[in-house]
């Protein structure tokens, strides 16, 4: 049925929601000035400061709690407000690529280079 489709959707968007909640809670970043901050406590504080908040809204089995609170599926109500905002995640995905690609400049460099961290 259409509703359990749903409900298993959302579970897996939840988990998958959560999953990138520990990611960027482990992730560094690049500062303004180029280097990339690996202190666990300094990344921690960035994210909560910036996205957490949104992304805990966003990780919330919303149709699980709407049906446990007896609304029925595909009913509006404001249980449909946090799912519509995990559209506003795809925000991030620029971000993301931008990641990637500097992770990909920095491993040709590093080839480039012959940079070994072994001998360093």
């Amino acid at each position: 049925s259409t509703s359990s489709w749903l409900f298993w959707v959302d579970t897996v968007m939840a988990v998958l929601f959560a999953i990138d909640i520990v990611l960027n809670l482990v992730t560094g970043f690049v500062k303004r000035n180029g280097t990339i901050e690996t202190d666990a406590m300094v990344i921690a504080r960035r994210y909560a400061s910036h996205w957490l908040p949104f992304d805990v809204l966003t990780a919330v089995p919303w149709e699980a709690v709407s049906t446990a609170a007896g609304i029925a599926p595909g009913e509006v109500t404001w249980f449909a407000v946090p799912r519509m905002l995990r559209l506003l995640k795809l925000a991030k995905v620029p971000e993301l690529w931008r990641r990637v690609a500097l992770s990909r400049t920095v491993t040709r460099l590093e080839v480039r280079l012959r940079l070994s961290y072994a001998r360093l």
